[in-house]
């Protein structure tokens, strides 16, 4: 293979990669931002009968990982 063929190749590679994400990806994004936002409002508003505020503001400094007394592993950023 030459380097004019490889540099085709490649052209050809990130045009096809380019028309993959924004037909799959890009064009499916704002309805998958309404549907994420309405279940982290009920995500979230079960977090609030979890735990004390306290106990809430200590979590968010962990960044939302937090083993309960049970020995549960919780991630309430995975969650969202």
């Amino acid at each position: 293979m030459t380097q004019q063929d490889l540099r085709s190749l490649t052209i050809k590679t990130e045009t096809v990669l380019k028309d993959q994400v924004e037909e799959n990806i890009y064009s499916v994004i704002p309805q998958a931002e309404k549907l994420a936002g309405a279940k982290a409002k009920d995500t979230a508003n079960k977090w609030t009968t979890v735990c004390h505020w306290s106990t809430h503001r200590k979590i968010n400094t962990k960044r939302g990982l937090w083993t309960d007394s049970k020995g549960r592993d919780h991630k309430w950023n995975h969650e969202l």
